[in-house]
């Protein structure tokens, strides 16, 4: 019986290991190793804000008007192929949905612009349905948008 729950609890940890290290978060960044574990294993969302504690969720700013982001937003989504369910941009949110390539969860994803001129900062929240910890894959996609918003150029790594 000790066998059956030693391999167990073995294959609970590898699954935690391998979906942590394939959502591929910035360990060594400020606050550090010990913050970003905590958060990882303890809080199921992500946030793209201006002052965020985890810098790469840093809510990016845009030179281009409001309806100009939003063209942008919504190429970035496709370009991640995530599923559009609502869209109300420039002036509302696009609601969409990722699904985590190992075991397929959902998560929403909410993106928001706030122009301001020639300019807008775009704020985004990702959320798994299910769960109390997401291991990194909200602020995985989150930062994976907020790199493709910057630059489309780039070709996404993850298949979510």
């Amino acid at each position: 019986m000790i066998y059956v729950l030693m391999g167990v609890l073995m294959a609970a940890i590898l699954l935690i290991v391998t979906v942590l290290l394939r959502n591929a978060p910035a360990w060594t960044a400020a606050p550090g190793i010990a913050v970003r574990l905590t958060t990882y294993l303890r809080t199921h969302q992500a946030n793209l804000v201006t002052d965020a504690v985890f810098s790469e969720l840093e809510a990016p700013r845009l030179q281009m008007n409001a309806e100009q982001s939003s063209q942008r937003i919504r190429q970035t989504v496709k370009q991640l192929g995530w599923r559009v369910q609502e869209d109300r941009l420039p002036t509302g949110v696009l609601h969409a949905v990722a699904a985590s390539p190992l075991l397929h969860f959902q998560d929403d994803i909410r993106v928001s612009i706030q122009g301001k001129g020639n300019a807008s900062i775009i704020s985004a929240e990702s959320r798994s349905r299910i769960g109390q910890a997401d291991f990194a894959a909200n602020a995985g996609h989150l930062y994976l948008f907020k790199q493709l918003l910057i630059d489309p150029s780039l070709t996404t790594h993850r298949s979510d």
